[in-house]
């Protein structure tokens, strides 16, 4: 949940929820069907749907309710509580008639995030959570590739464990892989760096991985879907290339041309790609204003309240007040901050997961902190 605008009097307030917090509401039905009599089921499903659309639809009496989307999707129709999405061009397919805010957390990258002229001692780094879906196995297999055919690269591979890392989803075989691939002379040279699992990505600083990015010649990344991609924003305004396939779906490629990026068409040729990523890094890389102007934080929060503003005309609303919370909105509409205005969140135990609203007992703190702090029911 992002609340980006408080409610008064004369205008109502403004809260974005992530897809994830949708699907709790709309889609997923929480309860183990193993649990629930077969003739028990669906009823039940239906009448939680039913209770969370009652409460929603009160919710929208006093706040425009939007819909972060930071996953590849295909939208076909929301509920008369959403009113609008906020998405990336490439992120998601929207076709339910609602307003369209063309921004998500990817457009708002942090202003830590910039090239900062550091001499480069990576050639390339892979930055990516560790799920089989980032290809991890594939990239360790061109970097073999490369090492194999004479050529010693230096590479960081930068993991955000998950607390827990069941084998269908997760690339459980990854540390063995690394070790049974390369030798003790070639991880001189090719370094795994892997967070412990109850820090997972919050166990990297915003400026730790500017610095790394600012080290590195080139990113890469492997993946064959992505959401927004926020990472490759990251490495663009930090002025390096990108290597990644090209179909890669989702918003990844949204920035990307044959000026700052090379791809590739097939995983049997990305070494290829990496290596003429690597030697040609300082013509596709380095400073873009005009990319500046479309994904960082320094120029793009105005561009927000100016959709925002567009959006509450086109509702017939009026908006009055100012837009809270623009601070870190990278993280801030993904869910992924913990800090100022995040009132619902709090506790140790929150140090280290997201802050989504995904059961029931959250939902029930989070109304009755948004009642306390924004004067809303």
């Amino acid at each position: 949940m992002h609340i980006a605008k408080k409610k008064s009097k004369r205008s109502k307030g403004i809260i974005v929820i992530t897809h994830k917090e949708y699907d709790f509401l709309e889609r997923s039905f929480t309860f183990r069907k193993k649990n629930i009599p077969k003739v028990l089921f669906f009823p039940l499903f239906m009448l939680r749907r039913m209770v969370f659309k009652l409460v929603m639809d009160r919710l929208a009496k006093d706040f425009i309710v939007g819909i972060h989307w930071g996953a590849h999707s295909k939208v076909l129709n929301t509920p008369s509580w959403v009113r609008f999405h906020m998405s990336a061009p490439g992120t998601a397919d929207i076709n339910d008639g609602k307003f369209i805010i063309p921004m998500n957390s990817a457009n708002f990258i942090s202003r830590e995030m910039r090239n900062k002229s550091y001499p480069k001692i990576w050639d390339i780094a892979m930055i990516a959570k560790n799920i089989k879906v980032k290809k991890i196995d594939l990239f360790m297999t061109s970097i073999r590739e490369i090492y194999d055919a004479g050529l010693r690269l230096k590479v960081i591979l930068i993991v955000a464990s998950n607390k827990f890392e069941p084998k269908n989803k997760f690339y459980s075989k990854l540390i063995s892989d690394y070790h049974e691939m390369f030798s003790d002379d070639e991880r001189e040279d090719f370094v795994l760096i892997k967070t412990h699992p109850y820090t997972g990505f919050k166990g990297l600083s915003t400026k730790f991985l500017s610095d790394v990015l600012n080290l590195t010649k080139v990113f890469a990344l492997f993946s064959q879907s992505e959401g927004e991609s926020r990472v490759i924003k990251e490495a663009q305004m930090c002025g390096l290339p990108i290597v990644c396939k090209s179909d890669l779906a989702g918003g990844g490629r949204d920035y990307l041309d044959d000026t700052n990026s090379v791809m590739f068409d097939s995983y049997l040729n990305a070494k290829d790609a990496l290596i003429d990523a690597v030697e040609n890094y300082e013509s596709l890389g380095g400073k873009n204003e005009l990319l500046e102007s479309q994904i960082s934080e320094r120029e793009t929060v105005e561009e927000l309240e100016s959709q925002l503003i567009i959006l509450f005309k086109a509702l017939n609303e009026n908006f009055t007040g100012e837009i809270i919370n623009t601070d870190h909105m990278d993280r801030r509409l993904p869910s992924h901050y913990v800090g100022e205005g995040v009132f619902w969140a709090k506790g140790g135990k929150y140090r280290y997961k997201t802050t989504d609203v995904s059961d029931v007992v959250s939902f029930i703190r989070f109304l009755r902190k948004l009642r306390e702090n924004c004067v809303a029911l």
